[in-house]
């Protein structure tokens, strides 16, 4: 899902900014926005399909209070 933050610089010009957002994949709400070039997985503490490795950033859903873990995909 993209967002776009339209900001309005003195010049007058409009800017185009989008955001995918990260999903938490316990209750589907939305849990961060990263930049477009960038791309996250996020999983729970006790998923299967997590990476044996340590993640990149560590957050808490606010929708049901999950502590996810960010792994970044360099693919």
């Amino acid at each position: 899902m993209e967002r776009k933050n339209v900001i309005q610089p003195p010049a007058g010009k409009i800017i185009y900014r989008r955001r995918l957002a990260v999903i938490c994949p316990v209750c589907g709400k939305r849990v961060c926005d990263i930049s477009p070039k960038s791309r996250m997985n996020a999983f729970s503490e006790d998923d299967a399909e997590k990476p044996p490795w340590e993640p990149d950033v560590y957050i808490i859903c606010a929708g049901c209070k999950t502590e996810l873990a960010l792994y970044r995909l360099t693919e």
